[in-house]
């Protein structure tokens, strides 16, 4: 069946639940339980985004080389994917804490809804580390796989 899928496909896939996967022993660690909620969480450590993303550029580095179309395209699809992460998304949480501030001050007994004003953006050490994790593993997983 592995012959059916490809092996970039294979590798970005593992570096991005790989990172998620940290990112809920993470969060469960710092909550004291598992929440199952938390799988598909956006934000925190370390940026499965970035992992998915670097684990793909650098997969197509070592198979069409650096120099080929498809790593061009990819490296532009990731730096503005990983950007928005950090820019606009971290903007968006911003506000959305703003927001739900403002709220509980105008309504006190208002219900906000669940995931007002979450992580949904990244941090520089975030992405970094998300990306360290999709470099390596795409790495290792290209020669292996």
């Amino acid at each position: 069946m592995l012959e059916v899928i490809p092996k970039i496909l294979i590798i970005s896939l593992i570096a991005g639940l790989f990172a998620q996967g940290i990112k809920v022993l993470i969060k469960s660690t710092k909550n004291g339980k598992f929440n199952v909620k938390s799988v598909d969480d956006y934000g925190g450590m370390p940026s499965s985004h970035s992992a998915f993303l670097i684990s793909l550029l650098t997969a197509i580095g070592l198979q069409e080389g650096v120099l080929s179309t498809a790593f061009a395209v990819t490296f532009i699809i990731a730096t503005l994917l990983i950007r928005d992460a950090v820019g606009i998304r971290m903007e968006l949480e911003q506000q959305g804490k703003f927001l739900k501030k403002v709220a509980e001050i105008q309504q006190p007994k208002l219900k906000i809804a669940d995931g007002i004003g979450n992580r949904i953006g990244h941090t520089y050490p975030e992405v970094i580390v998300g990306g360290a994790i999709g470099f390596a593993l795409a790495f290792i997983l290209y020669y292996f796989i």
